[in-house]
């Protein structure tokens, strides 16, 4: 048995059956008599056993064995589903066993159909956690599978790649050859290329139950070192329920993670942020300004207009990840409708300047701060009406041989986020969520009475005295802003495929061949 890393809690084991080799993650927790800490100190020394901490999936990367084993009860159900996930994608194999009883075993195989589930023990909380003991032990092939019984209950469902389940990722616009604008890209073409912001998704798809819904989680981590960060909101049209709006606009200060979603869960979301936010406070702050975006995705949700639980949205929070971000019909996206066709979740960035950055190090240099390529990164939740521009052209649904999607009254709203890799004061910021909301006009978005159009940009550090940008380095930008907003949309289009609701209405994907003919 080796160890690595800090452990306090269970999550989930990895087993490779093959050989009985095990993978143990443990899931971090401020309870030092949990059982996952039992777990592991019942195991003798020399069993073939590696284990390390894990607060959430975003970190993990599958190594060896490449074959896994999930195990937990209903409070790991997002990590567990989220690690799914994260086996698909690297290729690996996971089943995951979960410990549960009542609705929450319904919730259960619908979040992970492969699951293998049994009965949850009729001790539970702090009892289990005095007494605990494993509620069963089974043998799978050569590896021992054991289910445990842990802490609070909830459900969630962190999507990857199409939905949670496997099929084609549709191109996206760069994939296919083709470009906006003349900057380049970062690493992954998305706002998680800034680095320190994170994103997560829990997606809530039931096509026979007509539901389309779901959260995006944006998590910038430099909230972990910074009481808040410098943000900005600008308002391009304001029929919409942005929750945090005005002491965001006041103060120019974001204090927790972003969060978008569907209209009426907006403020279910605004509380399960508080609960996240509050459970990691040193001590209990006495305010606290949740921020929620949100568009109206009635026109293929109307049969389940308020899906979204706590359990949903810690998830999304939970799960939240670097690196490439799904697109699509995800997350806040899942109901989307833009521009005549299925929208959904965006994302681009690119890399300008070089600009001077401040840094604590450097900013009372004498020799001033150091010049350097900075990242932009934007994510849309793309949902308003107009007529889709690219480049010169005018695509349309019935040129694209589809039918046209989305409210007839032009309702809808778009959210853009956009964030910053270095410190920028709120005056400028203010500027800069503007160009993001303006940019949408670039793909044809109409700005209609019934839309609630936002920006939203943020710094993903934190710094005592942000540097002003000279108007050459905001014209810089400003013109990342711009291109990474219109691809972002774009893409967001590409990747979101067909929607059929059982009413009979259906939300076309943008075909790549009706963008370049």
């Amino acid at each position: 048995m080796s160890r690595t890393g800090e452990f306090r809690h269970y999550t989930p084991g990895t087993i490779d059956p093959a050989t009985g080799a095990a993978t143990v993650l443990v899931h971090r927790h401020h309870h030092a008599d949990a059982p996952g800490l039992r777990l592991v100190e019942s195991l003798k020394p020399g069993a073939p056993l590696t284990w390390c901490g894990i607060a959430s999936a975003r970190g993990f990367r599958w190594t060896e064995p490449a074959a896994a084993l999930a195990v937990g009860d209903a409070g790991t159900l997002g990590l567990m589903v989220a690690l799914t996930d994260r086996a698909r994608e690297d290729g690996a194999r996971l089943l995951a066993v979960v410990e549960v009883d009542g609705p929450a075993r319904d919730a259960a195989r619908d979040l992970l159909p492969d699951a293998d589930c049994h009965p949850r023990p009729a001790r539970s909380g702090r009892e289990a956690r005095a007494s605990w003991q494993p509620a069963e032990v089974r043998r799978c092939g050569r590896a021992v599978t054991v289910t445990m019984n842990g802490h609070k209950e909830g459900h969630g469902r962190q999507d990857g790649p199409g939905g949670g389940t496997a099929r084609e990722v549709p191109t996206r616009l760069r994939q296919a050859g083709h470009r906006v604008g003349r900057l380049t890209p970062g690493p992954h073409n998305a706002i998680t290329d800034v680095p320190g912001v994170l994103v997560g998704h829990t997606t809530l798809r039931d096509d026979a139950a007509g539901l389309y819904s779901g959260v995006t989680a944006i998590v910038p981590e430099g909230l972990g070192q910074w009481p808040t960060l410098p943000a900005a909101l600008h308002v391009a049209n304001g029929y919409g329920k942005f929750v945090g709006a005005t002491q965001l606009a006041e103060l120019g200060e974001l204090e927790t993670p972003v969060l978008l979603t569907s209209t009426l869960s907006a403020f279910r979301a605004a509380d399960a942020l508080l609960t996240w936010v509050l459970d990691r406070a040193e001590t209990p702050p006495t305010s606290v300004n949740p921020v929620v975006g949100e568009i109206n995705d009635s026109w293929l949700s109307a049969r389940r207009p308020r899906p979204l639980t706590e359990a949903h949205v810690l998830a999304a929070l939970d799960s939240a990840a670097a690196g490439p971000v799904t697109q699509g019909s995800v997350g806040g996206g899942t109901g989307a409708c833009a521009l005549g066709f299925k929208g959904g979740i965006g994302t681009a960035s690119r890399l300008v300047g070089p600009i001077n950055t401040p840094t604590e190090a450097n900013c009372s240099a004498e020799d001033g701060p150091a010049a350097r390529p900075v990242t932009v990164g934007a994510l849309v939740q793309a949902n308003m009406g107009g007529e889709l521009r690219v480049g010169e052209r005018t695509v349309t649904p019935e040129s694209a041989g589809v039918p046209r999607a989305g409210q007839r009254t032009e309702n809808g709203s778009c959210v853009v986020v956009l964030a910053l890799d270095f410190p920028c004061p709120p005056h400028q910021l203010t500027r800069i969520a503007a160009r993001g909301a303006l940019a949408l006009g670039r793909v044809g978005a109409n700005y209609s009475h019934g839309s609630g159009d936002y920006g939203l940009a943020f710094s993903a550090t934190g710094s005592h005295a942000p540097r002003t940008l000279s108007p050459a380095e905001l014209d810089a930008v400003f013109e990342g802003v711009r291109e990474s907003v219109e691809e972002a949309v774009i893409d967001a289009l590409l990747t979101a495929g067909t929607v059929r609701t059982p009413g009979g209405r259906a939300a076309h994907g943008l075909p790549l061949s009706a963008v370049i003919p």
